[in-house]
């Protein structure tokens, strides 16, 4: 799914039940739990708790999948990610080009396993 990012807006993204943020600028980076900072580099970035992954994530974070997400830089305001976990990614659904939720409620895209040929599914915020 196509993310929107604005300015230097963060964007909320959770990762199997850990909070990271997309905080978009000069550089993008990804922002874990603890408050490390990993620098996506334009292109393709893969995220888990391998070592082949682009940025590996602590161990810590135990259901985030070894290779969890791809996060694709498109431009200054555009990602494209792609779920690859068994736990999931959520997504806030008002950053998401083209999502609209179906009710005032505060929604978000909830990814599972959603590489190819798969949907993400919109979901009630927890």
């Amino acid at each position: 799914i196509a993310v929107t990012l604005t300015g230097t807006e963060e964007v909320d993204l959770i990762l199997a039940r850990f909070p990271f943020k997309l905080v978009p600028g000069d550089r993008t980076y990804l922002v874990d739990p603890n408050g490390v900072d990993y620098v996506l580099s334009p292109g393709r970035n893969t995220i888990g708790r391998s070592q082949g992954c682009d940025i590996m994530v602590e161990v810590e974070y135990r259901e985030v999948s070894r290779k969890h997400l791809v996060i694709d830089r498109i431009d200054a305001q555009t990602v494209v990610l792609t779920d690859l976990s068994s736990h999931g990614t959520h997504v806030p659904a008002s950053r998401v080009v083209g999502a609209r939720p179906t009710s005032t409620d505060s929604h978000d895209i909830t990814m599972v396993g959603a590489g190819p040929g798969a949907s993400p599914r919109v979901s009630p915020q927890a």
